[in-house]
Formats: C-alpha cells, structure tokens, sequence
C-alpha cells in the first residue's frame, strides 16, 4: 500500500513538473535566436501599444495585421481619411491596395497607407474621396465598403486579398 501512494506521488510530481511553465535559458540560445526573439516581442508590444482603445482589426493575414484607430480627418472636404496602423511580421516587403471601394454605395476613388518593410510597423491612412459621393463632410458617411489587396513590394505580385469589408460609421 505504501509503495502505491508512493508511486502516485512520484506521478503526480512528474506530472506537475512536466505542467509548469518553462523559463527561457538565454546563455543556450545563439545571437541569431536572442535577436528573433527580441523581434518578435517588439512586434507583440507594438500590436498591444498600437492598437489600444477604439482600433479595429479589418485583416490578419500572411503575418500581416491592419488595423483602424477609430480615428479620421477629413482633407480639405474632399475625403475622408481613416487612421490605420500596419504591423508586417513577414519576409515580404508588402504594399497595399484597395479595389471594390463605396462610400454610401457610391463607388468612389478609394487609397491604403503606403507599403511597410518586412518586420517593420507603419502608420498611414485609407483615404475614400467624399465628392465622388456628393458627401460634403465626413460626418455625412453612413457606410465604407472596399477590398483590401497585399503585394510584394519587390515583385510586385498579389500574394492576399479580402472578401469585401463592411464598415458602419457612427
């Protein structure tokens, strides 16, 4: 009996040990592997400093996130332009285009923020033109439809595209 609750103990401690979370041994990791992993924990801070507050996420794809601030300006009462953070965590230096784009179900001229190097984080805007519309201020948008395309810089080829995305303005 005794070597039973024993063995049970001797279990149960296997068991937890092999749960507990492991810590990172930082002297067996080689200079490659210590700066990927400084990379990527830059990248997770900026995706949780970044994208505090009102943002929304309108894609997450090929280690390419966008997201909108819930910010907007309007540029001399022709456009509208929604503030959008980009975090590229991938090999590609990757451009940005919009096709399908409505403002109100107006079809209008519709811009992405400018492209993003690979491993890098960029701020810029969507900008949607508001005349194309007969919208005379941003405050008059009810709905934003467009698609979103990612391409390599270098290449200069398509490698992800959206389903159309829906936005209600408030």
């Amino acid at each position: 009996m005794k070597r039973i609750i024993w063995i049970m103990a001797l279990l149960l401690c296997v068991c937890a040990s092999c749960l507990a979370e492991e810590t990172i041994n930082f002297t067996r990791m080689t200079t490659e592997e210590l700066h990927q992993l400084i990379d990527e924990a830059r990248m997770e801070l900026s995706k949780r400093e970044l994208l505090i507050g009102d943002s929304v996420t309108i894609l997450e794809a090929e280690n390419v996130t966008i997201s909108l601030t819930g910010e907007y300006d309007a540029l001399f009462d022709e456009y509208i332009e929604l503030k959008a953070v980009v975090l590229n965590d991938s090999e590609k230096n990757v451009g940005i285009t919009l096709d399908k784009v409505a403002l109100n179900g107006w079809t209008v001229y519709g811009g992405g923020p400018n492209g993003v190097d690979a491993g890098k984080r960029g701020k810029g805007e969507f900008t949607f033109s508001l005349v194309e519309a007969d919208l005379h201020s941003p405050e008059e948008v009810e709905d934003i439809e467009f698609v979103i395309s990612l391409y390599d810089l270098d290449t200069f080829v398509t490698f992800y595209t959206t389903d159309l995305i829906h936005l209600q303005m408030q």
